[in-house]
Parts: structure tokens; C-alpha cells; sequence
């Protein structure tokens, strides 16, 4: 009898959790849920890859990877079309690999090529997305995905009663370059310069060359899948442009990806391109850089056709 019961109270309490989840997941199908944009620059990595991974795309898309200087002006533009893979902290073979195991239509990547590459690749990413069983369980239930993690469901959903909705966007009323943003920005520079004007040493450029290396293999797999691939520097800030240490990566860069072989997007217009930071821009500059990306994209894709 203790026996029969204990057993009864296993399952009873089995089909209660199989009822939450499935109430929760009924919840999340239904709309009720609204999903989080990531309570960290990691989590925001793991969602959108996720998203683009699980929900995918129509058609052929634009997908955009690097690393957060590319998130950044991607998270300011008005390009509801193209994927973000920038990778907060991260590096453009991050969104490559994800590319490489992904079974959706193949269409433009934008590749970020700067001194970010030498970063290591977001092996514990991949795994969470591709691993073995983890991948069918999400790809099937989306309540199993970071955006629906119950915590960070219950903080977006706090914030967005917080929000005022009466209130007037961002952009209607801020100014480009705020004199809170000058005095950032200065002190950003200053602390920079010294390090910039100093070269590469043999072990940072050996990790370049190191990572270009693994870039061009994805490049090659990528474009035997029919991928089309164009590569693309973003600017920082124009007061570290001349740099020593700026320099010798972009000679580098066009040294490892050569003209002849790879097509690299032209340069955004020279103007004084400004950041908070010393790297990521404003918030009126990463949108002209996006919108100047997009424009570029268009004109040498229909050229090479």
C-alpha cells in the first residue's frame, strides 16, 4: 500500500509539472508571454543567435556578424530585414560557425575584420545551440530558449510597466553628441591614445594571423554552401583613426584578406565619427553607418550580378 501511494504521489506530481510546462509553454504560443531581449551582453548573444538558429528567416538574408562594435550599430539602426550576429564582447567567427551549422537559405554574410578577431571563439554558445538533444528540444519548444527563461520573462515584463508610453522616443529629442558624451568621449581617447600609438606585438599579431586563418576557412565552407560573402571595417572613433596601432591592423587585415580574392565593402565616408567609449558610436552615428552598410550591400550585390 505505502508502496502503491508513493508511486500515485510520483505521478501525481510528474503530471503537475508536466501541466506547468505545458501551461507555460501554451502561455508562450498564445502571445501572453513577451519574450526578453537578455539581462546580460552574453544573454543578448545567446538570443539572437538563437532566434535566427530556431525561427530563422524568409528567403535569402543579410546577415551581419562581428563583434560588439557591429551589435552596436545594428542595435541602433532601423534594419528590421537583416540579422544581427554581432557578438557582444565576441568576434565575427562566432556568427560564422553559427552560419556554417545552420540549415537555412544561404544569402549575404558581412564579415567585421578588425583587431576583435583575435578573440576566441564562443565554444559554449555553439554547444548551448547545437549540442545533441539540446538543439531538438529547443528548435521544438521555445520555452526551453533563453529569451523565455521564467526570470528574465518576469523582468521584462517589470519593465515594461515601468515604461512611460506617452513618452517621446529617444531619437526625437537627444541630440547627437550630448556635452556629457563629449566629456566620455575625451576622457575614452585619452586613455586609449597611449596604448594605440603602440605596435602590435609579435604575440598579438601572431594571434591575427592565427585567427585569419580560421575566418578564411569559414569564408570557404560558407561560399561552397552559396553564401556570398563581403567583408567590411567599422569606424571608431576618429580621433584614434591614425593611430600606429589602427593602422598596422588595417594593413594587416588587407595584407591576410587580399582584394583579388575577397570583396571588401568600400569605407564609410571620412567625417569625425564619434564614440561614448572610444570604440562603439553614438547613437546617430552607428545609424548612419548602418544605413550606409545597407545602401553598400545593395549596390555590390546587384553589381556582381
Amino acid at each position: 500500500m505505502r508502496m502503491r501511494a508513493g508511486i500515485q504521489g510520483l505521478l501525481l506530481t510528474l503530471a503537475s509539472f508536466v501541466g506547468l510546462l505545458a501551461l507555460y509553454q501554451g502561455l508562450i504560443w498564445g502571445g501572453v508571454l513577451p519574450a526578453s531581449g537578455g539581462m546580460t551582453q552574453w544573454e543578448e548573444n545567446v538570443i539572437r543567435s538563437e532566434r535566427y538558429v530556431y525561427d530563422g528567416v524568409t528567403g535569402a538574408p543579410v546577415v551581419l556578424t562581428g563583434s560588439s562594435l557591429m551589435a552596436n550599430v545594428m542595435g541602433h539602426s532601423d534594419w528590421d530585414t537583416a540579422v544581427d550576429l554581432g557578438m557582444n564582447g565576441g568576434t565575427s567567427q562566432s556568427g560564422l560557425e553559427i552560419l556554417r551549422h545552420s540549415a537555412h537559405t544561404p544569402g549575404v554574410v558581412v564579415v567585421e575584420l578588425n583587431d576583435t578577431i583575435s578573440r576566441p571563439l564562443d565554444g559554449k554558445l555553439l554547444e548551448g545551440i547545437f549540442g545533441p538533444g539540446i538543439y531538438q528540444l529547443r528548435n521544438a519548444f521555445s520555452m526551453f530558449r533563453t529569451e523565455y527563461r521564467p526570470l528574465s520573462v518576469l523582468v521584462r515584463i517589470l519593465a515594461t510597466y515601468d515604461n512611460d508610453p506617452n513618452a517621446a522616443p529617444a531619437d526625437d529629442t537627444r541630440p547627437r553628441l550630448t556635452a556629457r558624451d563629449q566629456q566620455r568621449r575625451e576622457r575614452a581617447v585619452a586613455r586609449a591614445y597611449p596604448t594605440m600609438m603602440q605596435p602590435l606585438s609579435a604575440a598579438e599579431e601572431t594571434e591575427i594571423r592565427r585567427s585569419a586563418v580560421a575566418i578564411q576557412q569559414q569564408i570557404t565552407d560558407l561560399e561552397a554552401q552559396g553564401w556570398r560573402v563581403l567583408l567590411t571595417d567599422l569606424p571608431r572613433d576618429s580621433k584614434l583613426a591614425t593611430t600606429t596601432r589602427e593602422q598596422q591592423v588595417r594593413a594587416l587585415l588587407q595584407e591576410l584578406f587580399p582584394s583579388d580574392r575577397y570583396r571588401w565593402l568600400p569605407e564609410p565616408p571620412a567625417r569625425d565619427w564619434a564614440t561614448r567609449d572610444g570604440s562603439h558610436l553614438v547613437r546617430a552615428d552607428a545609424r548612419d553607418v548602418a544605413a550606409f552598410l545597407r545602401e553598400q550591400i545593395a549596390v555590390t550585390m546587384a553589381s556582381a550580378e
